[in-house]
């Protein structure tokens, strides 16, 4: 009788050593980042989640006609992708099913938007490689909502800059001007692009309110209500450089 309850108890720890080795699946909510096509019908497709950062997943067959997976691996979409994690640290996980939630599908109607939307989801794959802050994820899916809701709105881009820059520690300085105490009412800044911050000057063309523009914008959860202020089309064209330099580097990530 102690003889086969050795063997079982070794039978069974066997067994769960085994079963410890496969991969659990995860089930998760993702944005799609890119995907490259591989042989005849599959595709590596890379995604950002909130809880495991960026994740680069084989989906088996995805390009057929029929294919299960298609329907939530498109760009421009929040999807609940399921995969089995890979065993190696540098491998690929398996996608195993996916499910579309939301469909920005203003954003696709407009080419140009698209255009932007593609540069600015390149910014957030490079970022998300070594920051895997949930915020990253959820700046992501306001950015793709945002445009949605407007897709001519430089507004939401300059939000989604500003705030992933801080995100990423490379913030503007808001709280006072570089060369003065505090900022005035009565008084024209430019910026400086070494020091990441604004300057009194009598050649600057930017106003306090713009830069009160930039404050709420660093703050704002979501650019859902940004639209709503008085004055900030005209506020966008005096910073426009402003937001020019910001994806330039992080563009440069």
């Amino acid at each position: 009788m102690i003889v086969w309850r050795l063997s079982a108890d070794r039978h069974y720890k066997r067994l769960k050593q085994r079963f410890d080795q496969v991969p659990q699946a995860i089930s998760t909510e993702a944005i799609i980042l890119r995907r490259v096509n591989y042989g005849e019908a599959d595709r590596v497709v890379t995604f950002i989640t909130a809880a495991h950062g960026q994740v680069s997943g084989y989906a088996k067959g995805v390009r057929k006609q029929k294919s299960k997976l298609a329907g939530g691996l498109e760009l421009c979409m929040l999807s609940e992708i399921s995969y089995l994690p890979s065993k190696r640290a540098d491998g690929l996980a398996t996608i195993t099913s996916t499910r579309m939630k939301e469909f920005y599908d203003e954003v696709v109607k407009d080419y140009d938007v698209l255009q932007d939307v593609f540069s600015l989801l390149k910014i957030v794959d490079k970022a998300s490689e070594f920051e895997e802050s949930p915020l990253l994820f959820t700046l992501s899916i306001e950015l793709l909502r945002g445009l949605n809701a407007n897709p001519a709105s430089t507004a939401v881009e300059l939000w989604f800059l500003i705030r992933l820059s801080s995100l990423l520690g490379q913030g503007f300085q808001l709280q006072s001007p570089l060369n003065a105490e505090k900022f005035s009412n009565e008084a024209m800044y430019q910026f400086d692009f070494e020091q990441m911050g604004f300057l009194e000057s009598d050649n600057g063309n930017v106003l306090p309110k713009d830069i009160k523009l930039l404050k709420v914008m660093s703050v704002a959860e979501t650019p859902k209500n940004l639209g709503n202020i008085v004055g900030i089309d005209e506020s966008l064209n005096r910073v426009e450089h402003v937001l020019k330099y910001l994806k330039q580097q992080l563009e440069q990530l």
